[in-house]
C-alpha cells in the first residue's frame, strides 16, 4: 500500500495548478458552476461544491461577491443639492460623531 505522508495526493500537479490560475485570471468573472465545469472539462478533475472554496484559497484565489448600489441613493457631489461629503466626519457604524 503506498504512504502518501498524511493525506491524498493532489489532483492536479503544479503545472495544472498554474494553468488553471491562468484561465482564471484570463476569463474574471466565474461562477462556482463555471469552475467546476472547466475543472471537469479541461483537467478531468471533480471537486465536491463545499470544498471548491477550499481548493481556491490554497491556490491563492478567492470568491468575490459584487456589491450592489442601491438606485434610489443619490451620488456624493459637492453641493448642487446632492449630498456633501464631509472629510471631518467619522463613524462608529451608525453615529455620526464630529
Amino acid at each position: 500500500m503506498p504512504n502518501f505522508g498524511g493525506g491524498r495526493p493532489p489532483k492536479l500537479d503544479e503545472d495544472e495548478r498554474d494553468e488553471l490560475i491562468d484561465r482564471l485570471r484570463d476569463g474574471q468573472p466565474w461562477t462556482s458552476r463555471e469552475i467546476q465545469r472547466l475543472l471537469d472539462e479541461e483537467f478531468d478533475v471533480e471537486y465536491h461544491p463545499d470544498y471548491l472554496g477550499t481548493v481556491l484559497r490554497d491556490l491563492g484565489l478567492s470568491y468575490a461577491n459584487p456589491r450592489r448600489t442601491r438606485s434610489s441613493r443619490p451620488k456624493d457631489t459637492d453641493g448642487e443639492g446632492g449630498w456633501t461629503v464631509d472629510e471631518d466626519a467619522s463613524t462608529d457604524g451608525g453615529t455620526t460623531i464630529r
